[in-house]
C-alpha cells in the first residue's frame, strides 16, 4: 500500500492509499476487513493489479491477499491526521492610516 500510512487532510476524515499486488497464483483475491478481521469483503479478484482506496480512516483497514480461501499475506493501512488549519485572515485595518499587508 502506498502511502502507508496516508495523511488525512485538515478537516477531512479519510485519505487515499493505492494497493498493489502481484501473485504467482492464477486465482488471487484481495479482501478488505477491519484491522481485527471483522466484516471481510471481496475488493478485487485478479492475479495482479492496483486499486486506489479513497476511504482509509484512522481506524485503518486490513487488506489480505488470498488464493483458494487461504491467506497468502496481508497489510494493515491506517490514516493519520495531518496538515495544518488554513491561515486566518488578518483583521481589517481599523484606521485610514493603516497599511494593509
Amino acid at each position: 500500500a502506498n502511502p502507508s500510512p496516508c495523511t488525512i487532510p485538515w478537516g477531512g476524515s479519510n485519505c487515499t492509499s493505492t494497493l498493489s499486488w502481484d501473485s504467482n497464483r492464477g486465482v488471487a483475491e484481495v479482501w478488505v476487513s477491519g484491522i481485527d478481521g471483522s466484516n471481510p469483503m471481496l475488493l478485487a479478484r485478479a492475479q495482479n493489479g492496483s486499486v486506489a482506496v479513497p476511504w482509509i480512516t484512522t481506524d485503518g483497514f486490513r487488506f489480505a491477499l488470498k488464493s483458494g480461501g487461504a491467506a497468502i499475506t496481508h497489510v494493515d493501512v491506517y490514516g493519520v491526521q495531518g496538515g495544518e488549519p488554513p491561515p486566518e485572515e488578518p483583521p481589517p485595518c481599523p484606521t485610514p492610516h493603516c497599511v494593509e499587508p
